[in-house]
């Protein structure tokens, strides 16, 4: 920066520097003066979604997220996935369904489309649309997240399932034995 103070490549490369340091708010302000120069810079749009995860300031996070995604030609499926976790995360549903739909639109596999919706139809109660989501998670992506299992287990619960509900706890034992959360599970 000193030696090009208008470098975009510099002011990048500092910025995330200064996001690694405790006060990040100097790496946020140098990809604010990237922006002005470039609003559509995908790197910069990225580092803020990046920064705002960093800080768990999920409603920053995704109003960034909209930014990236707007600045992309064809986002692909991830983008859409990755703002509908962030809204889910804000608290915010009805953005966060309208997100991951259209993710899965793209991609009708995706596993965080599917994960997230089939959370947010598990809390809101309907629960024909979360097992849907829930188990198409286990049945192509088992390995990837123990809090699955416990959704589906939590979820079939509440639909007075307890033998799935025991049957889905041991599968998810066996993939994740140390898991605490399923084990906890377990027991009741």
């Amino acid at each position: 920066m000193m030696l090009e103070p208008e470098s975009v490549k510099a002011m990048y490369w500092l910025a995330s520097a200064k996001h690694i340091t405790p006060n990040d708010s100097e790496g946020d302000i140098l990809l604010a003066r990237i922006l002005q120069r470039d609003p559509k810079n995908l790197l910069a749009l990225a580092s803020r979604v990046g920064f705002a995860k960093d800080r768990r300031d999920w409603r920053a996070g995704a109003q960034a997220q909209v930014e990236h995604i707007a600045a992309m030609k064809d986002p692909p499926a991830s983008e859409f996935c990755t703002l509908g976790d962030l809204w889910t995360r804000a608290g915010n549903y009805s953005s966060a369904e309208e997100a991951l739909r259209a993710g899965l639109q793209r991609e009708p596999y995706s596993y965080l489309c599917h994960r997230e919706l089939g959370e947010i139809d598990r809390i809101k109660g309907r629960f024909a649309a979360a097992r849907e989501h829930l188990e198409l998670v286990v049945r192509f992506y088992p390995e990837v997240d123990s809090g699955t299992y416990v959704s589906l287990a939590l979820l079939y619960r509440a639909q007075e399932h307890p033998d799935r509900a025991r049957d889905i706890l041991r599968k998810g034992k066996r993939i994740f034995p140390k898991d605490p959360m399923i084990s906890r599970m377990s027991l009741h």
